[in-house]
């Protein structure tokens, strides 16, 4: 039977701004910019080593985009398109090709998840979900603390695949790299 974990309290809403959720995703932001400045647009274009589908520009584009959605939340905490997407993204970009523009979207999505530092953990946003691809779009409600959660787990399900990638040509990962927090944590304990 899995060990539960004591329930943290609920917070009172308004109570939290989102600095203890954002600081999280942009240390993963800072552990990719520092991976991509090691790594050449050779590599960063290469087919996959082994079994392993995309190339490391892919997988690094299709993360950042899920993060810009994230950071085009604007200060008044609603999506600047209305309504949050993650699946309306465009593919083929210079940040799939072109370290040097991974590494300037990198920067800019930093700074745009700094703003979000000041809005509350349970503001709400809505959300466009994509449950299959012959289905209409459902919109959902959901909460800024919720959806930087999504974006977190995501990143690190990309980051795991770069690492994979990476491992398979020889080269090293940073520790933690790809790894889950609560991965992290248990190994920790």
């Amino acid at each position: 039977m899995p060990h539960a974990s004591p329930a943290a309290p609920p917070l009172p809403p308004g109570s939290q701004n989102t600095t203890a959720l954002t600081a999280p995703l942009r240390a993963l932001l800072a552990q990719l910019g520092d991976l991509l400045r090691e790594t050449s647009d050779e590599r960063y274009t290469a087919p996959p080593p082994v079994h392993l589908a995309g190339t490391l520009g892919g997988h690094v584009r299709h993360t950042l985009d899920h993060i810009a959605v994230l950071g085009a939340i604007t200060a008044d905490g609603r999506p600047a398109a209305t309504v949050l997407d993650y699946d309306d993204r465009e593919r083929g970009t210079d940040v799939e090709t072109s370290v040097k523009s991974a590494l300037d979207q990198v920067a800019v999505l930093d700074a745009q998840l700094q703003r979000l530092d000041a809005l509350p953990v349970d503001t709400p946003v809505d959300a466009r979900l994509l449950l299959a691809p012959e289905l209409p779009c459902p919109c959902g409600v959901s909460c800024l603390a919720r959806e930087v959660a999504f974006v977190l787990s995501h990143t690190v399900h990309h980051q795991a695949l770069i690492a994979a990638h990476l491992r398979a040509t020889g080269r090293a990962m940073p520790e933690g790299f790809g790894v889950a927090p609560s991965t992290l944590r248990h190994r920790a304990s």
